[in-house]
């Protein structure tokens, strides 16, 4: 354990999975943005609040309540309300629990959810910096490759291991994703934690752009959620609505990049 306390902020119920043996250890506050939910009715968030009690982690003040459809709506309007709502309930909790650590999503481009929770946690962070609160910053890709080397690497023994296994088991809505990330090489022995990496993004268009083109193309999906059309500017008017709600000047800005 680093002995300092902390908070997991992530876009989708399931990727706590990957951090397993780190919420043993950690026991963090869990937030979650979205139900699980997808392009269906039912979400998961229900497997994820199992699997962080048995962990020995805590669930924080934003597990779920919105479901996928309901986020991907706001980011399509380009309303940021949700989000808001979301990055002052995290800071709130943040602050008032001392948080040292915050770990998130890492900007993999894959999902725009994704990417909001990375964005989300910077913004925190900087808004505790700007009050005086001193937090780390790290990220965990829930998928994809990372671009920077690892800060810290947690080896799972056989026993942690055979835990691991035994909650990604439990996660019956997961199994097949889980199988196939394993498949493609997925190590669950390894944990490993790496800084936050505001310059991975703007190399190249996102994924869930051209993965959304594909459905609307397929008559599934009605619009296509681009990153310069929605995502950039809502997350800019995010970061200056949280700024200005905190009571905060502005400062350089790093975290409404994608």
């Amino acid at each position: 354990m680093t002995g300092e306390r902390a908070m997991l902020l992530i876009g989708h119920p399931g990727h706590e999975l990957r951090l397993h043996h780190w919420l043993e250890l950690e026991r963090p506050t869990v937030c979650v943005l979205t139900d699980g939910s997808g392009g269906t009715a039912q979400g998961r968030i229900e497997y994820s609040r199992d699997c962080v009690a048995r962990a020995g982690a805590t669930t924080g003040p934003l597990f779920g309540h919105m479901a996928d459809r309901d986020w991907y709506a706001a980011l399509l309007a380009r309303d940021p309300a949700p989000f808001v709502e979301a990055g002052d309930k995290i800071a709130c909790a943040a602050l008032t629990l001392g948080i040292g650590l915050i770990v998130s999503d890492a900007r993999d481009g894959y999902n725009p959810m994704h990417d909001a929770a990375c964005c989300l946690a910077t913004m925190v962070v900087e808004g505790l910096s700007a009050q005086g609160q001193s937090v780390r910053r790290l990220t965990a890709p829930a998928t994809g490759e990372a671009l920077s080397a690892p800060v810290r690497e947690l080896w799972l023994d056989s026993i942690a291991r055979k835990r691991k296994e035994a909650a990604m088991a439990r996660y019956a809505p997961l199994l097949q994703e889980i199988e196939q990330a394993r498949e493609q090489g997925l190590d669950i022995g390894v944990e490993r934690l790496y800084p936050d990496d505001a310059e991975r993004s703007g190399k190249r268009s996102p994924a869930y752009e051209a993965y959304g083109s594909a459905r609307v193309a397929d008559g599934d999906y009605r619009s296509v959620i681009m990153a310069e059309a929605h995502y950039q500017p809502l997350m800019a008017e995010v970061r200056s609505r949280l700024f200005d709600l905190w009571g905060l000047p502005s400062v350089p800005e790093r975290s409404a990049v994608v």
